[in-house]
């Protein structure tokens, strides 16, 4: 019955099954886990979290229960006990890579950009080409002020995908923080080319336009992301991600 919830065609479906296996088996741990990640999935977060909480309670010692509930609680925002959550799982399972990504996003959220960095240094330490990893890191690294870091992330990155425009929209903001500008311009228009309605693209590269003395193109580049929906701020530069 269980493995009918993992296939089924759509959510309503799943939970059928997996309330049917909960009758069935009520004491097996994964009924509850499984239930509880497509409840996360259409953003039942309280009764996915009361899932998950269920099969902790079965199954005391499986670092995956604690990982669900932690993404679940960072979708609810509640930070402390996600991170609580995240540190179990990962006691349990050192190598638990996505544990270690998803605190670092907890920690990030909460504003402990130092500690979000070394969860995702241990991300890549244990899958040192993972795209997400890098772009994460590197925007720790934008954060902190490491603007020569992120950029060689967003380079790490977008070695393993080149087909991702956010990458080298956020590169480009890096080398602009840098006053790299014509380099920022390249990064911008690979992102446009990639992304044609990427408002932010337009808007970071009128910016760097206009630090250039290019006003002309500047204007046209605020024009356009304006008609898609992301005016410039009146006030001085703000390079958007």
């Amino acid at each position: 019955m269980l493995w009918l919830a993992r296939y089924a065609q759509t959510p309503e479906q799943g939970l059928d099954y997996c309330n049917r296996a909960a009758v069935l088996a009520p004491q097996y741990a994964n009924v509850y886990l499984q239930r509880g990640i497509i409840k996360s999935q259409i953003n039942q977060l309280a009764a996915a979290i009361d899932d998950f909480t269920k099969a902790i309670s079965l199954a005391p010692t499986d670092p995956n229960s604690y990982y669900c509930r932690g993404r679940a609680r960072i979708l609810a925002r509640e930070l402390e006990a996600a991170i609580a959550d995240l540190d179990t799982a990962i006691y349990l399972d050192p190598e638990y890579v996505d544990a270690y990504g998803e605190r670092g996003v907890a920690r990030y959220l909460r504003g402990n950009l130092d500690s979000a960095l070394l969860d995702y240094d241990r991300v890549l330490a244990l899958k040192p080409n993972d795209p997400i990893a890098l772009f994460n890191r590197a925007k720790i690294k934008h954060d902190l002020k490491d603007y020569r870091g992120a950029v060689a992330d967003y380079d790490s990155a977008i070695s393993v995908d080149p087909s991702d425009a956010d990458s080298y929209n956020s590169r480009g903001l890096a080398k602009y923080c840098l006053k790299q500008y014509t380099g920022a311009i390249k990064d911008y228009n690979k992102a446009i080319e990639l992304q044609p309605t990427k408002a932010n693209s337009f808007l970071n590269r009128g910016d760097a336009l206009d630090k250039l003395g290019r006003k002309n193109e500047a204007m046209l580049d605020y024009k356009k992301a304006k008609e898609l929906g992301l005016a410039k701020p009146d006030s001085a530069t703000h390079p958007t991600k």
